[in-house]
């Protein structure tokens, strides 16, 4: 499994490539881990007026292949343990297609104690 700090993000690189003969959109969702842990993030649109938009999915011509990079990031609170989340790349025009992967992750245990020390009392007789 890929060790994970809580608090640092991991990276994962996703290829995709339309085999279909038309243009489809697909779109990156990870149903096993909470939305706050992980960030699907889609290559820059550039449009004909030259301005540079976030797209919330992968455009792909038919025969085209890009990445969408997956973002993993747990809180400091995450309970240390192995996760299996489950990698689902859904089609625009294929809404029956399932496209998935797991990625096994192990979240390593955070050790902070902090130590404080208390006089019971402060005379001895």
């Amino acid at each position: 499994p890929a060790i994970v700090q809580p608090g640092a993000a991991l990276q994962v690189q996703i290829m995709v490539q339309n085999r279909s003969d038309r243009v489809d959109r697909f779109r990156l969702v990870c149903t096993d881990l909470p939305q706050t842990w992980w960030k699907a993030i889609y290559p820059q649109a550039v449009q004909s007026s030259g301005f540079v938009l976030e797209s919330d999915c992968l455009n792909l011509n038919p025969g085209d292949q890009d990445q969408i990079l997956l973002l993993i990031n747990p809180p400091l609170s995450a309970i240390a343990g192995n996760y299996v989340p489950t990698i689902q790349l859904k089609s625009d025009n294929y809404s029956d297609l399932a496209l998935i992967d797991l990625l096994y992750l192990q979240i390593a245990p955070v050790y902070s104690l902090q130590t404080e020390l208390r006089t019971l009392s402060n005379r001895i007789k």
